[in-house]
């Protein structure tokens, strides 16, 4: 079965967040029910090679802050059916895809080139600037998706199709009670 990649499109920003990979049937979650963005530790600031979540408090945060953004509202939807339900109109393809290329519209703000450590999510999330939270980041077992991909290929952690596995409660409880 084909996965697909899920993205907040905000309708005033026009900028894409990505809030998950999965089956199709991921696209009636609700918002909270997706992993959010992953994220390299390193372009952070961070030590080592390590793939991370946002920690819970700081991806509610992002939500916010990227919905306040967009007051004429946002939507959830599969990789770039953003593009083909919301391009303004009056653009050519060639048009829109030059806006596009130059990162005025459509931009995916968790994308970033090695030397620039997240610029547009750190514009929703200054918090990323404090060695203090990526140190924290770089510590929190709950959030490290290689130690996630581990424990849903062992079946310690179930692969549910109502939530990403990284809210189940048994991920919850493995990360809590394990150094």
């Amino acid at each position: 079965m084909p996965n697909h990649s899920f993205n907040l499109f905000g309708k005033d920003t026009y900028e894409l967040l990505p809030v998950g990979y999965g089956l199709r049937e991921m696209d009636s979650w609700p918002l909270e029910a997706h992993s959010g963005p992953l994220l390299w530790l390193s372009l952070l600031g961070g030590e080592g090679r390590k793939i991370v979540y946002l920690p819970q408090d700081l991806l509610k945060l992002l939500y916010e802050r990227f919905i306040a953004a967009n007051p004429s509202g946002t939507s959830i939807d599969i990789n770039d059916m953003a593009i083909a339900k919301f391009a303004p109109q009056n653009l050519t393809e060639k048009e829109l895809n030059e806006l596009i290329n130059e990162g005025k519209l459509f931009l995916d703000i968790v994308n970033s080139e090695e030397d620039e450590g997240y610029p547009h999510l750190k514009k929703y999330l200054p918090e990323l600037n404090s060695p203090e939270v990526i140190a924290a980041m770089g510590r929190d077992r709950s959030i490290d998706r290689d130690l996630l991909s581990k424990a849903l290929a062992n079946g310690a952690v179930p692969d549910t199709k109502t939530m990403d596995p990284r809210w189940t409660a048994e991920w919850k409880w493995l990360t809590k009670s394990r150094p």
